[in-house]
């Protein structure tokens, strides 16, 4: 049997949550890598199945100029501030992917000149 260990984790029950306590870097690189590249995919599909360009028909910026990184994702009915509150960010995008996979036409790519120039036409309706 090796050496034991006595630090503060060693009042922990379970074998397992100590070996995280005493490597929570290692565990939380794996952690966020493994996240980052969940949210990456996730990102991609959800761009894929809205068609990878802005859906405003009058966009003034062309198509071919317009950089994908740049896309936002744009809920239709405004209602993107309740659901944000509702879930946290993977959860949301995961949501908003298996709506989209339904059928949802409740979201759309726009680009942030779009997304603006909506934001301020539904402030001034709002403050009408």
């Amino acid at each position: 049997m090796g050496k034991r260990i006595i630090d503060e984790f060693t009042d922990l029950p379970n074998a397992h949550l100590r070996w995280i306590a005493r490597n929570r870097i290692h565990c939380n690189n794996y952690k966020n890598n493994f996240q980052r590249i969940g949210y990456k995919r996730n990102k991609e599909e959800i761009f894929q199945l809205l068609g990878n360009k802005c859906s405003n028909p009058n966009c003034p910026i062309p198509v071919e100029k317009m950089d994908i990184r740049a896309l936002q994702i744009d809920h239709v009915k405004n209602n993107g501030a309740k659901e944000r509150k509702i879930y946290s960010p993977s959860q949301l995008r995961i949501l908003i992917l298996k709506e989209i996979r339904k059928g949802s036409k409740d979201y759309q790519l726009l680009c942030p000149y779009c997304n603006w120039v909506k934001r301020y036409i539904i402030k001034k309706e709002d403050d009408n």
